[in-house]
């Protein structure tokens, strides 16, 4: 509100003409007529009688070279606008200062023209509003007051520099920089100092330039409570900027960019941010935080720095942050550079969510810590190979605060004593399975061998509740040039890795491997830097993956995929192990044998999988359970064949499920069906446990393959489970494509849940299609969600094992054409009300019975069978029985829609079980139209008590008699 105010105050002044006490000012040029005599006091210089010194007189300086201010003056303005490049120095003489006033605004001030250079050694004072103006250069060498609210302009095209001893003093006021001008430059030499509660650049949408702020002197700084770069203007190309290269700045907030790009670029001296914030109010991405040296101290407890997350901080040469107390910086965009950078102070570095941050050079934790929130990753600035030298010592700590906070970057990493690196969650919990990779790992002095090392192995060194781990790897090299897996010298380590600590780093190879030897691993890692890579595992070897408590047995990085053309063992730790981390892909190609019927693939990132006999008939495939969810895709692929089962009785044998620790939130798993034979002998179940909100819904799309699900108790079920106060995401999507399922129900959830079946065939036992309603135990503020969710139909065929039916609502969409109903042996019921512009087809000799209210558009065929409509088509215009036998019943006199054309094959049926009238606008019965008219249960097509009436057709037939 204070820089709004400002503003309009400004504009509103910039019109003013002459104050009231002008009337007695005067112009007074210098022109040296004293000779020696230098003296401002000395008339004869002013080519006149008398010289400036009372309220509002103007001294027009531009003959001078060097005046002597004898005496203190009350001036209005100092003008200089030499024709030819001079310099006027006002020099100081004694005490004699210089008070500005009495002139109008924006006059009121100093002025130096194209190429003039005007030096002002006195000391200043000035009251109310203070102009820079011209193309020259402005030079102060003494002290600038500005008492109580006042205003400072400077919207000259040339330079202002603060020199020497200068000051700026204004704690109460406003400057304001770039107010008309295209370019302005303001800069601080030497020990000059400025003290403004507001300093603003480019505070007019009238100017046309940038504005360049500089602190070029070791001893100079500034103090200022708000700083606002690119307060005015619009974006036309150009971005105001303030350097700090030397000295000292200390500021309570800084916005980065508030109607134009904005940029704050150190390279050196100390920047102390003292509570506030740095943020911004553009959405331009060109606004910049730049860190390239000195050092940066965050002071006083603060609830965000960066909090907008639009302002990247790009680092380079060898800046230190230092965050002392209980301070933190906070909600960074994004960090990149190469730089050697020190985290210096007992507060943290927060490297927040979302955010992908690109930084080499070394990186020295002194003390306090780095943390890596929920999403937020660090990975290779340039694409190098080469390990990221990370030092914590002497308290410092690198936390990861989540498992999907990621440093995909291998480290050199080195704890002297008092450091740490913490693995925890944001909301507490002890979920937390990342990992690390170290090529080096040096523990106060000596050097770790391969192995996976968590905290009970290096308690206080690895800290935290979390289960995350470093390993250190043997690294493949490819030295050897075979190929081979078992070749030691295509190792770091000269030997290849297996063994209960066997740890495989991947991520220099640059062809297929070759495994040409059964290996046990505990962590295979895949995750080469710069451009998207792929690598083939091949051989008839097999892995089996150690099984180690809660940490992750894959590690393939963003952009990247292994394919795993082996057989994989999986490890036996029903609810933890097999985790894929990383956010990239992984293929599995051939069998994966489990030595226990209920691991979980916990996916962060994409899993495929095409082999034959995966998992076998005692495994089961859990996706995303007990905490091990994320944003993750499995694809179900053209050749896998996969048969699972389940031990424990509350486990989804085939789910895309949610972790039910409360502590942090939830992110959504999808599988994606591509032309995979599943059979289960339980049940699909997706969204079973949503105890947060995520980012979006759990799904499963079937789009080719086949899936059958063996329970008939269950079968496809989503998200409909509360478990006592938990907060909640339902999310459940099933879409279905294509491809053909045999299931005993799907099961719709709460409000929030979907299912569509737009392709494919899909057969259902007795559960048909229901809302499972778990009432009991939800909490009071989720009672909304307690209805059913969605149902779309079009283009699917479905079937039935049993006799079924449904109550819900359903929408026929027409995507993919009309919806199909091919119950050959058992009967279906669709109670709801249907809706939407598609239609149904009639196939099978069992029957479709629609007892709800039908006002979808699209048409209705019968082609087998029977189809029995309680309580009308209103708004189907086309309905047809289109062979012999086939049936549709009405069960309405208000059944039909008056513009309706009925079309009957011969054989066909129509059963009128009404009482009554039902009027339509044609009837057409093998291949003939029929007259307009009532007909009844006395014409051979028709049965039941009701009578059609038709209203348009040919005219009655008869005799035609000629008379000659």
């Amino acid at each position: 509100m204070k820089m709004e105010r400002m503003l309009y105050l400004m504009i509103g002044i910039i019109g003013l003409t002459l104050t009231a006490d002008l009337t007695t000012a005067a112009e007074y040029t210098w022109n040296g007529g004293g000779g020696a005599d230098t003296n401002w006091t000395t008339s004869a210089n002013w080519g006149g009688s008398g010289y400036p010194h009372v309220s509002g007189d103007i001294a027009v300086v531009s003959a001078g070279d060097t005046i002597a201010l004898d005496a203190s003056v009350t001036l209005g303005r100092i003008y200089m606008n030499s024709a030819t490049a001079k310099t006027v120095t006002v020099a100081e003489t004694g005490a004699a200062d210089i008070t500005v006033g009495g002139q109008s605004i924006p006059i009121q001030g100093f002025y130096s023209g194209a190429d003039n250079w005007l030096v002002l050694q006195p000391d200043i004072a000035a009251s109310g509003r203070v102009d820079f103006q011209g193309t020259g250069t402005l030079e102060f060498q003494g002290a600038v007051t500005i008492p109580g609210g006042g205003y400072l302009y400077v919207q000259h095209e040339g330079k202002t520099v603060f020199s020497g001893d200068s000051s700026l003093s204004m704690a109460s006021g406003i400057a304001g920089i770039g107010l008309l001008s295209t370019e302005t430059q303001v800069i601080l030499t030497n020990t000059a100092s400025w003290v403004v509660n507001e300093l603003q650049t480019g505070v007019s949408s009238a100017r046309t330039g940038p504005v360049v702020f500089s602190q070029d002197g070791d001893g100079t700084s500034v103090q200022a409570e708000i700083i606002t770069l690119g307060f005015g203007g619009t974006q036309n190309g150009y971005s105001d900027t303030y350097y700090l290269r030397k000295g000292f700045l200390s500021a309570g907030s800084i916005v980065v960019g508030k109607n134009i790009p904005g940029v704050f670029e150190m390279t050196g001296g100390t920047f102390l941010l003292r509570g506030g914030d740095i943020t911004t109010e553009s959405t331009l991405s060109s606004c910049e935080f730049r860190l390239g040296g000195g050092m940066l101290q965050v002071s006083n407890p603060i609830s965000g720095v960066f909090s907008y997350g639009r302002i990247p901080m790009k680092i380079s040469g060898a800046p230190t942050l230092e965050i002392v107390g209980s301070s933190r910086l906070y909600q960074l965009a994004s960090v990149s550079g190469s730089a050697d950078l020190t985290k210096a102070g007992t507060g943290p570095l927060v490297i927040d969510t979302g955010t992908t941050n690109t930084i080499s050079g070394s990186l020295l934790i002194s003390s306090g810590n780095t943390q890596l929130n929920p999403d937020a990753m660090i990975e290779s600035y340039d694409g190098s190979t080469n390990a990221w030298a990370v030092t914590i010592r002497d308290g410092g700590l690198l936390a990861l605060a989540h498992d999907t906070s990621i440093i995909t970057q291998p480290l050199d990493l080195n704890i002297e004593s008092g450091g740490r690196v913490y693995f925890a969650n944001p909301g507490g919990g002890s979920e937390n399975r990342n990992i690390i990779v170290a090529r080096t790992f040096v523990v106060n002095g000596v050097t770790k061998t391969m192995g996976r090392y968590m905290k009970p192995q290096l308690t206080g060194v690895i800290d935290g509740a979390g289960y995350g781990a470093i390993v250190v790897p043997a690294t493949w090299t490819g030295a050897a040039g075979d190929g081979k897996w078992s070749t030691g010298a295509n190792w770091s380590t000269g030997v290849y890795p297996t063994g209960d600590n066997g740890v495989a780093d991947l991520s220099l190879a640059t062809g297929p491997i070759t495994l040409d030897t059964d290996v046990r691993l505990t962590c295979l890692i895949y995750n080469p830097q710069g451009a998207e890579r792929e690598l083939t595992l091949t051989g008839s070897n097999a892995i089996e993956f150690w099984p180690v408590t809660t940490s992750p047995n894959l590690f393939v990085g963003p952009g990247r995929k292994l394919i795993l053309d082996v057989p994989v063992t999986l490890p036996s730790n029903e609810n933890y192990n097999g985790l894929i981390y990383g956010d990239g892909t992984v293929v599995f190609n051939k069998s994966i044998p489990v030595r226990l019927s209920n691991p979980v693939l916990a996916v962060y990132g994409t899993m495929t999988l095409t082999g034959t006999n995966l998992l076998g008939s005692t495994g089961a495939l859990r996706v995303g359970a007990r905490g091990a969810s994320h944003i993750g895709t499995v694809i179900l692929d053209e050749g896998c064949v996969l048969t699972c089962t389940h031990i424990l009785n509350h486990s989804a044998m085939l789910s895309v499920s949610g972790n039910y620790n409360s502590n942090y939130p939830v992110y959504p798993v999808n599988i994606i069906h591509d032309g995979a034979d599943v059979s289960t002998t339980h049940y699909v179940w997706v969204a079973r446990h949503q105890p947060y909100t995520p980012p979006g819904p759990f799904g499963y799309s079937m789009h080719s393959g086949s899936l059958i699900t063996g329970s008939t108790t269950y079968g496809i079920e989503l998200g409909n489970r509360f478990s006592g106060t938990w907060n909640r995401y339902p999310g459940g999507r099933f879409d279905m494509t294509g491809g053909t399922v045999d299931t005993y129900r799907l099961s719709l959830g709460f409000s929030d849940n979907v299912i569509s079946l737009q392709g494919g065939d899909i057969t259902l036992g007795a559960g048909g299609i229901v809302f499972t309603d778990n009432t009991a135990n939800v909490p009071t503020e989720y009672q909304s969600y307690v209805a059913p969710g969605t149902v779309n139909l079009g283009g699917v065929v479905l079937h039935a094992k049993a006799a079924w039916g449904s109550v819900l609502d359903m929408t026929l969409t027409g995507v993919n054409g009309n919806t199909v109903v091919s119950n050959a042996t058992y009967s279906i019921s669709l109670n709801g009300d249907l809706s939407g512009e598609g239609g149904i087809v009639k196939m099978g000799n069992a029957t479709l019975s629609l007892g709800g209210t039908n006002t979808f558009t699209g048409p209705v065929s019968v082609a087998e069978g029977s189809l029995v409509v309680d309580h009308g088509l209103v708004n189907a215009t086309n309905l047809s029985i289109t062979a012999s036998g086939a049936l549709l019943s009405l069960g309405s006199a208000n059944s039909l829609n008056t513009n309706a054309t009925l079309t009957v094959a011969a054989g066909g049926m129509i059963n009128l079980n009404y009482s009554g009238a039902a009027t339509i606008n044609a009837l057409v019965v093998n291949g003939q139209e029929k007259s307009p008219g009532t007909y009844g249960s006395g014409k051979p097509y028709i049965t039941g008590t009701g009578t059609l009436v038709v209203r348009s057709g040919p005219p009655p037939g008869g005799t035609l008699i000629i008379i000659q």
